[in-house]
């Protein structure tokens, strides 16, 4: 209440009229023929050489013919004019044309008894055309007309001025009526759902992770929810003890699709006891942007957004057997097995953009966890782990203040941290989870079990081509995991010459691998493979990544049958 209304003064400036774009002209010189044909008795009638030097045709001091020029018996006006026109030609700086020609206004209005001569050299125009001595020419004339008509010419001249509008400007100040927060979004959802969601994504595509840059289904790319190269963010995860196995790439251009280097386990991300928002790098989608420029310390870094690079989730083949993980004896599966429905929709009101969370029991207990909502509270108010327990991975604004967050479980940073429900509309961008589609009730339900019996499926389908999503081992029945420990690459080195990528991959016993990628003129990428035992691929690709780096490495994608199925990607 009493807020006002105040609208500056603006400036004026007059009108200036357009003007319009007056195109340059170039001084023509005219020699005219007229009269009757040459004499029938003569058999030939010439224009001699015989000005100072040798020259039959001169255009001020410039020499246009230096040779005898034949006219030829008979010859009519339109035939001498030709027959100069041929002498002279178009190859110097000063051009003869045959009357008529629309290349000047002045050589325009002649007709074919006349010869133009148009100088190209200048603007200047009263340069006089000169002939040699002309013989035999019976009732054949000739005139000569000095250059004219040559202009620089001048640009047009858009019309400019502006006018200041506050006087048109009615303001009503003083709001007298009281106004009341809004309710956020993320708490008024009743049925709140996810928009997208992928039943068996690996089998679909024959993929091990998800690159969120440039992913085998579109509908998965950030670019949808952060349509601005500008907008800047941070990312958070959520549910890591539940989910061990998953590996996050992020910040790093150098990510290849077929090798697990550059992963950072995300049980140590974002998984603190403390979380300090500034500890968290700035990221945006715009690839120019400049970082870390003039920024020297840590925090300077941290703060100025930095080129995303790449934003890649993966797991090993091996994700849904049951492991000790955690080094703590807990022997789960790497991806939380649960329920579809209980992942990515809301039970009701109570939980709305909570989405079923569950409080989860202490390590090393079978669960399943116990609900977190009930017909006593709201969205705020539920407690728990997100979405039933999968993974999320949560991209916020980069604004987002301390007090918006909140750890998962607290005392227990093992799970994560994430935007408080109350916030969520505010600050969360885009939010995707990932989980294993197993026979098991949801993670709050009796039955529920950590390592649930093994499933088996066919894959029946590949990556579209150009698509990045990461595919590391071969997933087939009594397949291998391919590298997947990062120890055994010693190095990664990306060299980019014109067209031509080569990506060189040292492992630690010595023996090198390499990957080359020629940019087509076609608009395709031609990709050479060599693996570190000498073994050649070749395959040609559409480049839809539009980056040598970043994309097109298509290795291995071919379809596998009778392996293991593991995801379910959800993105609400």
């Amino acid at each position: 209440n009493g807020k006002s209304i105040i609208v500056g003064a603006g400036t004026s400036q007059p009108v200036v009229s357009a003007v319009v774009a007056v195109p340059a002209t170039r001084p023509t010189a005219l020699i005219n023929f007229g009269g009757g044909n040459t004499l029938n008795a003569v058999p030939i009638s010439v224009i001699n050489p015989s000005l100072a030097g040798s020259a039959s045709v001169m255009l001020g001091s410039v020499v246009l013919s230096s040779a005898t020029i034949t006219i030829g018996k008979g010859a009519a006006p339109r035939a001498a004019a030709s027959a100069v026109v041929s002498a002279i030609g178009t190859a110097g700086t000063i051009k003869a044309y045959v009357g008529g020609n629309a290349i000047t206004p002045t050589c325009a209005a002649k007709t074919i008894t006349s010869v133009c001569l148009v100088d190209n050299s200048t603007f200047a125009n009263g340069a006089s055309p000169t002939l040699g001595s002309i013989t035999s020419a019976g009732l054949l004339t000739v005139s000569l007309v000095a250059s004219a008509g040559g202009t620089a010419g001048s640009p047009a001249v858009p019309q400019s001025g502006w006018t200041n509008f506050k006087p048109a400007v009615t303001v009503t100040t003083n709001f007298n009526t009281a106004g009341v927060d809004p309710v956020s979004n993320g708490d008024a959802c009743v049925a709140c759902g996810a928009k997208k969601h992928f039943h068996q994504y690996d089998d679909t595509f024959d993929v091990t992770g998800v690159n969120f840059l440039n992913p085998s289904s579109n509908t998965l790319d950030i670019k949808n929810a952060i349509p601005s190269l500008s907008l800047a963010f941070k990312v958070l995860a959520q549910n890591q003890y539940l989910n061990p196995a998953v590996k996050l790439h992020i910040g790093n251009p150098s990510y290849l699709p077929n090798l697990d280097v550059g992963y950072i386990r995300l049980r140590d991300y974002t998984a603190s006891a403390t979380l300090d928002l500034t500890d968290l790098q700035t990221y945006v989608r715009n690839p120019a942007a400049v970082w870390p420029g003039g920024a020297v310390t840590d925090k300077e870094k941290l703060a100025l957004p930095k080129p995303i690079g790449s934003f890649a989730i993966n797991m090993p083949v091996d994700a849904l057997t049951g492991k000790n993980w955690w080094g703590n004896g807990d022997i789960r599966a790497g991806l939380l097995p649960t329920t579809t429905g209980c992942v990515n929709k809301a039970a009701s009101a109570n939980d709305g953009n909570m989405y079923q969370p569950i409080i989860p029991p202490a390590a090393g207990v079978e669960g399943p966890g116990v609900k977190g909502w009930s017909a006593a509270t709201t969205p705020a108010s539920a407690t728990g782990v997100r979405h039933n327990g999968a993974l999320v991975i949560q991209v916020i604004r980069a604004t987002t203040p301390p007090t918006a967050i909140e750890m998962s479980v607290p005392g227990r940073p093992e799970f994560g941290w994430r935007v408080k429900s109350a916030n969520f509309s505010t600050y969360v961008l885009v939010e995707w989870t990932t989980f294993w589609h197993a026979s098991t009730p949801c993670y709050g339900d009796v039955g529920w079990k950590r390592v649930p019996p093994p499933q088996t499926g066919n894959s029946g389908g590949s990556a579209p081509a150009g698509t990045t999503d990461p595919k590391i081992g071969d997933l087939g029945v009594g397949g291998v995991g391919g590298i997947t420990d990062d120890s055994t690459v010693s190095s990664v080195i990306t060299e980019v010459v014109g067209a031509l990528t080569t990506i060189t991959i040292n492992y630690l016993d010595g023996k090198t691998a390499s990957i080359t990628k020629t940019a087509n003129a076609d608009g395709t990428v031609t990709i050479v493979v060599i693996d570190k035992d000498g073994g050649k691929t070749e395959s040609k690709i559409a480049n839809k990544a539009g980056a040598l780096i970043a994309g097109g490495d298509e290795r291995g994608l071919q379809a596998k049958t009778g392996r293991i199925s593991w995801r379910e990607l959800v993105a609400p």
